[in-house]
């Protein structure tokens, strides 16, 4: 452990923020006229500076505060957009609980979601306007309806237009912003005094109704991870942060987004992956959070880019030298690879990529280009923040220092073991699972240990290292949790089918699939005249592409294996997976 403190003595100073909210209101002091956001809508790039942003959030706050909610737990649901982040920080900040939404939800989930959370107010997007305006019983306690419009720029919501009362079921967000407003002219107070250890985000861990557990966090589980994950990597209020990953997630909201602003960056808003190449053109940014599929499809972008222009030899050989050089204290990656960092803006230097384990070959190989390359390790129960790689260390493999103020152990199933389940307490561990007693016994001890479900191991210098999931739950390369029994059942409607297991196969090119492994009820089907390996394989491919209508992008299977034997079980009939994994082997 004394090797550990050794190396955080190099860590950046930054005063500490005192609530989330408080985040944006210390920054907007220091640098009022400062982009906080930059975007592109309707064609056009868009700026709102920290002022007009603090305003509109401040607006919204008191907006919420005069509705006298009951539960005050406000659902989220959307695309990406300075006003989605406003009215999260608004909830919040209000003394409400908001509740993230994936916005690649099963739309026929929705309102089931919704009334689990025990929502008594919904904002939305257009797109979803449809699900949550519709007669639904489980709507039936929306109190409160917010069409989050984005018919202008942000920076023009407020101080314009016919202003609402807001006193409607539905009501638009300009005209509930610009009627927070008005509460704010009149003197109401934009941040009241909340407990920051009380319910504040509620987040669920999965993507269906059943089996779905809502993780609690406080603010000061959050506060916990932002406030001492800062102090890992080197950033300051010049850079310029680019948010690629969903916002609903906790890991781009702590990290991407709240960080961000408690540095004083600015933050561009990437909202659609098509378009994220364009993005690292015009906004430049020197810092993004991001998957390993991400970095992954950065380095492949670099390799195909040197082979259609002919210089892959040319490369080779500028690594090689770069390699020497920086062994003998030289460091000429960043001109050397100029052209290389030129298709990411040309000021990209900091990556930070959590969500899943980023393997040490495409970090080296990513920093051989002049990029410093951060991994990090987190889970939603812990805000997400449990390790990382600080900014002046250097380690390929390891997903990082466990961050301080939080203890990390690794429990050993017996002494002989190499690895254990890796268990944390702190600041940053939840306050439980909501409304479910028994889940969160299961992995919260009454002294605050919980555990991970993650396997791994500490090193003599206190590195963390993770070998493995100790459940059943697949974490795909985008950093996606998939829980495989949740997809099973809905495989299990189909005719003809007897027993079925999903599970991840990797393509040639090393990239992850989720694979549907199927075993038919051949009798069955032959009375519907399939038969034969070629016609039953077509069978289940064509029942499986109606099966991935009813799922989120990231759950739909992508290849289907037809099973000749039964599956090995226990006694009692369940699927024995690994044993099925050894199999393929």
């Amino acid at each position: 452990m004394a090797s550990q403190t050794k190396k955080l003595s190099y860590v950046l100073p930054h005063p500490e923020a005192k609530s989330v909210p408080g985040m944006l209101h210390d920054s907007a002091r220091l640098y009022p006229k400062k982009d906080v956001f930059r975007y592109v809508r309707a064609g056009c790039e868009c700026a709102v500076t920290y002022a007009q942003f603090e305003r509109l959030t401040d607006a919204l706050s008191c907006a919420f505060q005069s509705r006298s909610l009951a539960t005050f737990h406000v659902a989220l649901i959307g695309e990406k957009s300075p006003e989605w982040i406003a009215a999260y920080l608004a909830v919040v900040s209000a003394g409400g609980v908001v509740v993230p939404m994936d916005k690649e939800l099963d739309r026929a989930q929705i309102p089931g979601f919704v009334k689990q959370a025990d929502c008594d107010a919904c904002i939305y997007t257009s797109t979803y306007a449809p699900v949550l305006e519709a007669e639904d019983e489980n709507l039936s306690g929306i109190a409160l309806r917010v069409l989050l419009d984005t018919d202008c720029p942000t920076e023009e919501i407020l101080g314009a237009g016919i202003r609402s009362d807001a006193s409607e079921v539905c009501v638009r967000f300009s005209e509930f912003a610009r009627f927070g407003e008005d509460l704010l002219v009149h003197g109401m107070e934009p941040e009241p005094k909340t407990d920051l250890d009380k319910l504040s985000v509620l987040l669920f861990t999965s993507g269906t109704t059943g089996t779905s557990k809502m993780v609690m966090l406080s603010q000061n589980n959050i506060l916990f991870c932002c406030n001492r994950g800062i102090k890992y990597v080197a950033v300051t209020e010049e850079d310029v942060f680019l948010s690629i990953l969903p916002l609903h997630h906790t890991y781009e909201m702590s990290c991407g987004i709240l960080v961000a602003i408690l540095r004083g960056c600015t933050i561009a808003i990437n909202d659609r992956v098509t378009a994220l190449l364009s993005d690292f053109k015009r906004f430049c940014p020197s810092v993004i959070c991001v998957v390993p599929t991400v970095l992954s499809v950065m380095y492949k972008k670099i390799l195909e880019t040197a082979r259609k222009e002919g210089k892959e030899k040319t490369l080779v050989t500028a690594r090689r030298i770069s390699g020497s050089l920086k062994k003998m204290g030289i460091d000429v990656r960043r001109k050397l690879f100029a052209t290389v960092l030129a298709a990411f803006g040309g000021n990209l230097r900091l990556v930070v990529s959590g969500g899943a384990a980023c393997s040490a070959e495409l970090i080296e190989n990513m920093e051989a280009f002049g990029l410093k390359i951060s991994q990090a390790y987190g889970i939603t129960e812990c805000s997400p923040g449990v390790a990382m790689i600080p900014h002046n260390v250097t380690n390929y493999a390891s997903c990082g220092l466990p961050i301080v103020g939080q203890q990390v152990i690794i429990e050993k199933a017996c002494e002989e073991d190499e690895t254990g389940e890796i268990v944390v307490r702190g600041g940053n561990v939840m306050l439980g699972y909501y409304k479910n007693e028994q889940a969160t016994r299961e992995v919260l001890t009454e002294h605050g240990w919980f555990y991970t479900g993650d396997c791994g191991y500490l090193d003599e210098d206190g590195f963390l290292y993770i070998t493995g999931r100790k459940k059943n739950v697949l974490v795909l390369d985008s950093g996606k949790n998939v829980f495989p029994e949740e997809i099973e059942e809905y495989l299990e409607g189909i005719f003809g089918l007897k027993e079925c297991m999903v599970t991840t196969r990797r393509r040639e090119d090393g990239l992850q699939q989720l694979t549907a492994i199927l075993l038919p009820e051949t009798e069955a089907l032959a009375t519907r005249g399939i038969e034969g390996d070629e016609a039953i394989l077509a069978y289940f491919e064509d029942a499986v592409k109606k099966v991935n209508g009813r799922l989120a992008t990231f759950r739909q299977i992508k290849r289907v294996e037809i099973r000749k034997k039964p599956f090995p079980k226990t006694s009692t009939l369940k699927i024995q997976r690994h044993k099925v994994q050894e199999e393929e082997q």
